[in-house]
This record gives structure tokens, sequence and C-alpha cells, in this order.
């Protein structure tokens, strides 16, 4: 196969009703006629990826001690990305040759160390607490995970939100589209990151696998102080049980400043809104060309998209209803989801 040149397209204003995406012919289109994407194969091998503009919520770790005892290892491994590196920061506290007095004397040891190696920027997190060593992503850092752990044990804290004592009320929709209703003020921005379990009779259908009951991290669109819909997911039953909400960590991401040096960087002369933060869609396809030896012959290409999430707009419904289109094209689906679109999925093999 012959590789193209990765294309790049911003849309910073939505068309409605999935306007935007246009499959003819098992080419898809992107974008209004005058800013139109490259003719997309979708009858051979193609692969469909996001990014999305998030929020941003720190992770929280809490590490406990375990028995305290002389000649000891207490600890854990730190793993986070900074740069495009991926670092592994082992925070360690030996306790010797006498036992620790006390659970805070190895847990000040080992936010000692964390201290150390942030000032020394291999690693943004935060220690705190007393007796445990609490753990706390920074503001503006990277995600990090927790391995070990060593001499004790350590758990995630995620957040959890009460919903309305009314079931149907606390997860419901209208024509697909779920509207989670909470006890009292979430106290959420838009693009944060939540799940929900015990949804009772309530099935959840994300990326065309439907879920009963349960919804894996999903992003949101505030809609009021007390209630939220859930983009790119399709509701449908009724839900009878006591549903958790939880939300999770989310680092910020399709900022106005990443789109820019993005595109810039590989010669693009694209433009995104000042202030603004973009859902980035990439593209992988194969597009068949002629060939004089009758030998099939295909140019891979890739196509960077950037979809300013229209998040302060008064018609947020239009970027949701491109995240649905998105999702039953590359699931060979026709428009509405309900039935296979035959001219998809002939010869197709396409990935979500």
């Amino acid at each position: 196969m012959d590789a193209l040149k990765p294309t790049y397209q911003i849309i910073n204003t939505i068309q409605g009703s999935a306007a935007d995406l246009v499959v003819n012919d098992k080419f898809l289109l992107i974008g209004p006629t005058a800013n139109r994407s490259p003719k997309i194969n979708l009858s051979q091998n193609c692969y469909l990826s996001r990014i999305y503009s998030l929020v941003e919520k720190s992770q929280r770790y809490t590490y406990t001690p375990g028995t305290l005892a002389a000649n000891v290892d207490y600890g854990f491994v730190i793993t986070q990305t900074i740069n495009g590196q991926s670092r592994n920061v082992a925070v360690i506290y030996n306790s010797g040759a006498t036992a620790p007095g006390s659970a805070q004397v190895v847990c000040d040891a080992l936010r000692a160390v964390l201290l150390k190696y942030n000032n020394s920027g291999k690693v943004n997190v935060v220690g705190t607490g007393t007796s445990t060593c609490i753990v706390t992503g920074g503001t503006g850092n990277p995600l990090f995970s927790m391995g070990g752990p060593l001499g004790g044990t350590f758990a995630e804290t995620l957040d959890t939100i009460a919903l309305n004592a009314t079931p149907g009320i606390a997860i419901a929709h209208s024509s697909g589209v779920i509207t989670v209703t909470t006890l009292a003020a979430h106290n959420l921005s838009t693009g944060a990151l939540v799940g929900i379990t015990s949804a009772t009779g309530f099935t959840f259908t994300k990326n065309g696998n439907a879920s009963v009951a349960t919804l894996t991290p999903s992003r949101i669109h505030v809609t009021g102080a007390t209630t939220f819909t859930i983009t790119g997911v399709v509701g449908s039953g009724t839900n009878t049980g006591t549903a958790v909400l939880t939300v999770y960590p989310s680092e910020v991401a399709g900022s106005y400043e990443l789109v820019a040096a993005e595109v810039e960087g590989n010669g693009a002369t694209l433009s995104p809104n000042t202030g603004r933060k973009y859902t980035k869609y990439v593209i992988e396809y194969a597009n068949p060309v002629s060939s004089l030896n009758s030998i099939s012959r295909y140019q891979e290409g890739s196509h960077i998209l950037f979809v300013d999430d229209t998040f302060d707009d008064t018609t947020p419904t239009e970027f949701a209803a491109l995240e649905v289109r998105f999702t039953e094209i590359f699931g060979g689906l026709a428009a509405g989801g309900a039935a296979a679109d035959a001219e998809l999925l002939a010869n197709q093999t396409i990935n979500n």
C-alpha cells in the first residue's frame, strides 16, 4: 500500500441533524461543502478513534501502611506519562532496624519522597494526610496509575453523587436522549466523566453496544444545576433501581492551544477558535486506486478532524447528534440506528 500524508480539518460550527456527515456510495464526506474532507472509503478497513475534550478531575489514591515492623519496605510505584515520556517513580521508605513508632511516621517519610520527586519534575502528584498517605494528581498534570503496594494497601477514591429519590426521574430518556437528575446540585461541568451502575431496567447503548443497568465512563453535557445529559449514549427502558452515579478522573484535552500546536506543527493552515475546546476524531482508511496490472492497490490515509464541542452554545444537541451518527456509520447502521445499512456493510470491515 502507498501511504498518504495525513489530512486535517476543523469544524467550528456544527450543522444540525448530523448533516456534517454524508455517506454516498460507500464514501464518507465530512463537513460543509466549503470545508469538505477528502473522500474516505468505507468499503475497506476503516478505523475511528476519539480523544474527547474533557474537564479536569484529579485522581486520588489512599495508601495505608500495614503491620509496623523493622526492616520493612513501605510504599508504592507511580506511573505517569509526561510530555510523551512514561515515567515510573518508586516511592519507598525502609523502616530500618527499628519498627516505626506509628503509621504517620511511615506516611511522613513517603510524603517526603513524593515532595522530592515533585521538586525535581519527575512526577506531578501531591501527598497529604497523617496516618495514611493520600496521593492526588496535581492541577494541570497528567493522570497517573499506582502500582505495588509494599508493606500496606491502597485504594482509589472515586466521588459519588446522590441521585433523585424517584428512580424514573433519576435516570430517564426522551427519544433516546438520557437525562440524569441529581438529588441536590451536582456541581459538575460539561465534559465531566461519569459512570452509572444499578439502573435496573434501563439500557445504555454506547458505540453500538447495549448494556443493561450499567454505563461505563461517559461524557456529560450540563443542562441545569441538578440535571445533565449523556453525550453519545442512547437510552431505552425505565429505571426502577437505586442507581449509583460515580464521577471519574479526567485530564484536560482538546484545548485551543493544543489543537493549534498540532495543526500548525503539521503544516496545515487552519485556525481553531480562541478559548474553545475540541474533540479530536482520527479516521484511518484505505482508498482503492487504479492499477495498470490488475493487482488491487490501496492508498492508506488518515484524516484528523477537530470539532468544536459547542459547550457554550444554545443548541448542544447538535454535537450529540454528530457523535451518534459517527457511531452509527462505524457500526454499519443506517441513520436512526435501528437497522443495518446494507451499502455500508457490503465488503466492509469497519471498527469503532
